[in-house]
């Protein structure tokens, strides 16, 4: 209470982050058990997981359709984090996904399921039908995942001023509409109050 900039759980003990961008490029349990494990030996207590396409995204299947593999790796990701006395921060989209001027084989606009219902990457921020998709896949989340102690926060996007929308059409605002109504839907939807939170390259 004297310094709102720090954390504290409900019992009132303090949290103090030490923490790491956990990048793994598939659903391959065994390999974030490993980093995890070798991390938390050494003191780190929080970890950022990309639920993107070529990570653990669990919606490579299709628009509103979630995959059983990456929703089961994550299952088993967040008990493992619990049981080593870790947090994690779940990263939603990286800005590859939503460009078309960003080639990467990895994932990129082409890959995207939102793209079968936008035109454009850039109106991903705008549409309709992709914001009420974006809604239900934020409820799986909160649904699936909100009572897990590990769960720190949810990040909406990965360096997200570097999506076509923010860098190629100068829709900044756009953007920053959509952060503002997504962050609202969560708000209501997540019992358990989690951090919000976005990034900037």
């Amino acid at each position: 209470p004297e310094c709102p900039r720090y954390l504290r759980y409900d019992s009132g003990e303090p949290f103090f982050s030490v923490g790491t961008n956990l990048l793994v490029f598939k659903d391959d349990f065994a390999e974030y058990v490993y980093y995890i494990d070798r991390f938390t030996n050494v003191g780190v207590n929080l970890f950022r997981v990309w639920l993107n396409i070529p990570c653990l995204g669990f919606e490579k299947e299709g628009l509103v359709r979630y995959g059983p593999q990456e929703c089961a790796v994550l299952d088993a990701l967040l008990n493992h984090a619990d049981q080593r006395h870790a947090t994690v921060m779940l990263c939603q989209l990286d800005f590859r996904e939503i460009c078309e001027t960003k080639n990467d084989p990895r994932g990129g606009w082409h890959r995207n399921p939102y793209s079968t219902v936008c035109p454009s990457a850039t109106e991903f921020f705008t549409n309709r039908a992709a914001k009420e998709a974006f809604r239900k896949r934020l409820r799986y989340l909160v649904a699936r995942w909100s009572a897990s102690p590990a769960v720190h926060s949810w990040e909406f996007f990965n360096e997200v001023n570097i999506t076509d929308a923010w860098r190629v059409e100068k829709q900044a605002d756009n953007v920053r509409a959509w952060h503002a109504e997504m962050a609202e839907s969560l708000r209501r939807m997540d019992p358990y109050r989690h951090l919000l939170t976005t990034s900037l390259c």
